[in-house]
């Protein structure tokens, strides 16, 4: 399996005692321990239950907001609580080559879709009308035959 690099710039002394920059690849570990402040509305959201998605796991936040995830693939996730009966929902993407990471996140509401309620309600309305037109004009033009 061919291990995968991130390109890093680094001053490098050369021979003649000059600085020069040059890409070093430095290898992404496939697993890392995530640790996460979690901030509701500017405030750490202390002893909460916290999800990370891709594969589920939970851990729940200390005082200060805290809460770490050890071996945690490198990748895209989600990361899921529940504070004050409010959802908060955040993505983030881990391709560091850091072996512990450390982020901030502002927890944000996810919103709910009434997307469906919407449709709920219209497609009745449409139906009815379409039908409602269908029967008066089918009795208009009976009517002018008779």
């Amino acid at each position: 399996m061919e291990e995968l690099g991130i390109g890093i710039k680094k001053l490098v002394e050369t021979q003649s005692g000059n600085a020069q920059p040059e890409t070093v690849v430095e290898k992404i570990p496939e697993v890392v321990n995530l640790t996460v402040r979690v901030l509701v509305e500017g405030e750490p959201a202390r002893f909460t239950t916290v999800y990370l998605h891709s594969t589920v796991r939970e851990a729940v936040t200390d005082g200060d907001g805290y809460v770490t995830f050890y071996n945690v693939e490198q990748g895209d996730h989600k990361i899921v609580l529940k504070y004050n009966n409010k959802t908060y929902e955040n993505k983030v993407s881990l391709n560091y080559p850091e072996k512990q990471i450390h982020l901030t996140i502002a927890a944000e509401e996810k919103k709910a879709s009434f997307l469906w309620l919407w449709w709920l309600l219209v497609i009745p309305v449409v139906l009815f009308g379409y039908f409602y037109l269908a029967h008066y004009f089918s009795r208009q033009k009976y009517s002018r035959i008779r």
